[in-house]
Order: C-alpha cells, then sequence, then structure tokens
C-alpha cells in the first residue's frame, strides 16, 4: 500500500490495513501452526524497513475462553447451517403433531407459543440419538475445539458445549434471542421470553440472572442441553429445573453471551461447511488419478437471454416521480416519533 509522502521526524499512523489470505487454504488447517507476519518499508526501490512478527494460526472450529475474546464465540452460533435448516423442519411437525400448530413464529407465538416451540425443539434433538462425550483435543490453554452442526449430528457425538451451541443455532433460527450461559467447566443454553436484551453481548451478574430467571419476572429461561443426549428421557420441563438448580448452587458466571447483542456488534455466524452433492468424483481414464468435475451447467435458451437495460424517456420519469412509492416519499416513509407511533407530517 502507499503511504504517501512522510518527511524526516515525521510520525504517520496508517489504520485499516487490508491483509489478503487464502480463506479456502485456512479453513483447511485442522491444528493450529506458527507463521510470520512480514512488514517491510520501501522507499522507491530501497528497502528501509524490514521485520517479521510471529503469530499463531488456530483451527476454525477452535473457541477462545480469553475475556476479550468471548463475543466473538457468538460466530459459532450458526441459524442458517443446513442442518439447523433440517432441524427447524422437524421442530415444525412436532409442534404441529402435539399442538396443531406448525409454524416457527419465534415471538409472535407469545409465551405458550414459545413453550410449544422450545418443548418440540428440544424433542428433535434428542430424537438424534446424541452421545456425550468429552471436549475434542486442543493442545493450548484457554482454547476448545468445537463440533459444528454437521459434525455434530454426523458422529451424533457433543459435549456440553457443542450442545449449548446446536440449541442456541436452533433458538435463534425460531427468532428467539438465546444466550449461551456458561459456568465453571459447564455450558447452559437460555433465551428471552421477548424480544430483549442485556446492554452488552458479554454478561457476568449471576444475580441479575437469578433477578429474570424468578417466576414473577419470567423474562429468561434457562435449560440443560446435555439432557436431550441418547438415552435420557428427560422433557424440557425437566430441563429447567435441572439448569435452575445448577444456577442457584453456581457462585460465579463465566463471561457468558447474548447472541442477539453480538449480532447488533456486527458478529456473524461462521460460513457454514457442509459436503457438497453436486460436485462427482471420478478417476481420470489414462492416469487412473481422482480428479473432481463439476455437473454439466445446462444450455441457455435464446428466450432465456437477459434484455439489455433501456433507460426510460423523460415522460416515463415524470410518471414514476409522481407515483414514489420508495422511502424517498414522504407519504411512505413516515417518521416514528419518541413515543413509538407513526407521526403523520
Amino acid at each position: 500500500m502507499d503511504v504517501g509522502s512522510v518527511k524526516p521526524g515525521e510520525t504517520r499512523k496508517i489504520q485499516n490495513i487490508c491483509i489478503q489470505y487464502d480463506a479456502g487454504r485456512l479453513v483447511g488447517y485442522t491444528e493450529s501452526i506458527n507463521g510470520d507476519l512480514e512488514v517491510r518499508l520501501v522507499c522507491g526501490k530501497e528497502p528501509v524497513y524490514d521485520q517479521c512478527f510471529p503469530v499463531e494460526l488456530r483451527p476454525f472450529d477452535e473457541i477462545s475462553h480469553y475475556g476479550g475474546d468471548r463475543p466473538l464465540s457468538a460466530a459459532f452460533v450458526q441459524p442458517n447451517h443446513p442442518e439447523i435448516i433440517r432441524l427447524l423442519s422437524r421442530i415444525s411437525q412436532i409442534r404441529g403433531q402435539k399442538y396443531g400448530n406448525y409454524d416457527i413464529d419465534g415471538y409472535y407465538g407469545g409465551k405458550e407459543g414459545q413453550i410449544q416451540l422450545v418443548s418440540s425443539m428440544f424433542q428433535a434433538v434428542r430424537e438424534q440419538e446424541i452421545s456425550y462425550v468429552l471436549s475434542k483435543p486442543s493442545g493450548t490453554a484457554g482454547y476448545q475445539r468445537i463440533r459444528l452442526a454437521d459434525e455434530l449430528l454426523r458422529e451424533k457425538q457433543a459435549n456440553c458445549m457443542d450442545m449449548t451451541l446446536l440449541f442456541a443455532s436452533l433458538l435463534e433460527g425460531m427468532g428467539l434471542h438465546p444466550l449461551v450461559i456458561l459456568l465453571e467447566e459447564h455450558a447452559l443454553a437460555g433465551f428471552f421470553t421477548g424480544p430483549d436484551s442485556f446492554s452488552q453481548p458479554v454478561f457476568t451478574d449471576i444475580a441479575e440472572l437469578h433477578k429474570r430467571m424468578a417466576r414473577d419476572v419470567g423474562s429468561i429461561m434457562v435449560f440443560e442441553c446435555t439432557l436431550a443426549r441418547k438415552g435420557s428421557a428427560a422433557s424440557f420441563e425437566d430441563a429447567v429445573r435441572s439448569a435452575q438448580k445448577t444456577l442457584l448452587g453456581a457462585k460465579r458466571l463465566e463471561p457468558s453471551l447474548d447472541i442477539y447483542r453480538a449480532r447488533q456488534g456486527g458478529i456473524s455466524p461462521l460460513p457454514s461447511r457442509f459436503t457438497r452433492t453436486d460436485i462427482f468424483v471420478e478417476a481420470d481414464k489414462k492416469t487412473g488419478q481422482i480428479c473432481e468435475t463439476m455437473p454439466k451447467t445446462p444450455e441457455m435458451k435464446k428466450e432465456d437471454t437477459v434484455k439489455a437495460y433501456q433507460a426510460p424517456d423523460r415522460m416515463e420519469r415524470w410518471q414514476n416521480d409522481l407515483l414514489d412509492m420508495t422511502a424517498r416519499s414522504a407519504l411512505v416513509n413516515i417518521p416514528v416519533s419518541s413515543a413509538g407511533r407513526g407521526a403523520l407530517p
């Protein structure tokens, strides 16, 4: 990048440096690797500064338990993962069979509708027959390897953190505001019973959590995710009671996550990784080596071609201005007053 002219003795602060990297290659790493970041300053063709800084590249499925990195853990909640979408379809079926309502309607169904959704969700996960297993080896203190939805449902194995992130993904996919509640060596899932959130993406106040979970307030519901494992006959109500008992006996919270607030802060889900079924693998007839071939693209018919865009004439532009239905029109874009109601212009 060009930093322009720098006079002798002048200090120039460089911000927003765009570092290009091979994302496809980095995603393929399953273990951490060490590397170097080289910074080189060149004046014309003459190098005037050159220094390397050691960097450690962590695997894509590794979560950090360091406080400053905690908001980034919200990226492991993936509501749009294909496996999550598949489970949401099953949740709809279960709700329809039990309650006569097939909707995935989030907060629009009221408190009763939320209970129906999360109860159906708990049953759908329990049907997957997931066995409890210890965490995958990480090799570095303060980090934990995570089984994302595709690996978890393929291998049928998970620990409390894996299950909590799975449930949080489903909760967000159903339109609820999920919580990832972390204790010492344990994790629980929860959600707001209304479209609410904490003021920050990370919270540690266990007294505030107890208050919001109280029966007379009831703005947060927490449940024990591991009771949905294979061999368990627990219901969702049992999971709620178990989580309440666990939290009442806890002295403090580890930095826990409000997923909705993290999304507002710009933490997006990780891109989904799954096996494509439209890529065929075949052996080369001459060499015998395996090569990938893409399916043939259907030929474009003449009538399918896109017509060239033609700019509207003056009469069309005048008519469009009269019938302006965009947000620029004061008749459509009604401002919202401080009371929350639309104020007519």
